[in-house]
């Protein structure tokens, strides 16, 4: 049996979900601040966006290193 590559992995575990929600976030609060600013620029935006998928990735890499160092604990693969 061969070993699955990171992109495999990823795509079986649902990984990016995380990601995805946190850049969702970041997205609309940028919105808000860039609404209330009245600029008409896309800054709060693009540091929104950035910040949250950030953040959504951190939360992955803690869940994955949790989950394998318990997993690893309990005997599950």
């Amino acid at each position: 049996m061969r070993e699955l590559k990171n992109s495999e992995l990823e795509t079986v575990s649902g990984a990016g979900f995380f990601a995805d929600a946190g850049t969702a976030l970041g997205r609309s609060i940028g919105a808000i601040v860039d609404a209330i600013g009245g600029k008409g620029s896309n800054s709060g935006v693009q540091a929104g966006t950035t910040i949250g998928k950030s953040i959504g990735e951190a939360v992955e890499v803690g869940l994955g290193i949790f989950s394998s160092l318990f997993g690893g604990l309990f005997g599950k693969k």
